[in-house]
């Protein structure tokens, strides 16, 4: 038999590989580590937005004003500039619109998310923001901590085991 010209056609096959049943599942946005870094959208002019996010955590602590301000600064806005349809992709605008006056955070958020090709899984404001689910997760900090007492007070009050604070 005459050598192959491509030599991996002379290794054997390997064994097929198997599909696990939960690969076509999309993933759980809760389970998404917020550490996850972001790679940064140049302007069409080269430059930097100073608030625009690293991480996933840094995304999901953008607020309404931060959102407002990275969009104009990447020319998402209404009515449309040169540079609006110069990025890979374009939202729609809220700013320079009726609409964005009364737009909540996780819309403009998910808008955002979008713009910069987040999957869907992580935009959809349906999926809640992992954020807010992580900490109802941890539980409150505070006085009920403990727990709740028969009639709505704090196991703590009730106890007074913080009475040598004096405080409680």
């Amino acid at each position: 038999m005459a050598p192959s010209s491509y030599p991996m056609d002379d290794l054997p096959a390997g064994p097929a590989p198997s599909q696990s049943p939960h690969e076509n599942q999309p993933p759980n946005p809760h389970k998404t580590d917020l550490n996850t870094p972001i790679a940064e959208l140049y302007s069409c002019s080269g430059h930097r937005h100073p608030d625009y996010p690293h991480t996933l955590r840094e995304y999901y602590l953008l607020t309404s004003q931060k959102l407002d301000s990275l969009v104009y600064f990447y020319h998402q806005v209404h009515p449309p500039t040169e540079q609006t349809g110069q990025y890979p992709v374009m939202i729609r605008p809220w700013i320079g619109t009726r609409d964005g006056l009364h737009l909540d955070v996780e819309s403009k958020r998910a808008s955002f998310g979008t713009f910069i090709g987040f999957p869907e899984y992580i935009v959809d404001p349906k999926f809640g923001n992992p954020l807010r689910y992580n900490a109802q997760l941890d539980g409150p900090v505070g006085v009920n901590a403990v727990g709740d007492g028969e009639d709505g007070g704090s196991v703590r009050e009730k106890k007074g085991l913080f009475s040598w604070l004096g405080c409680c």
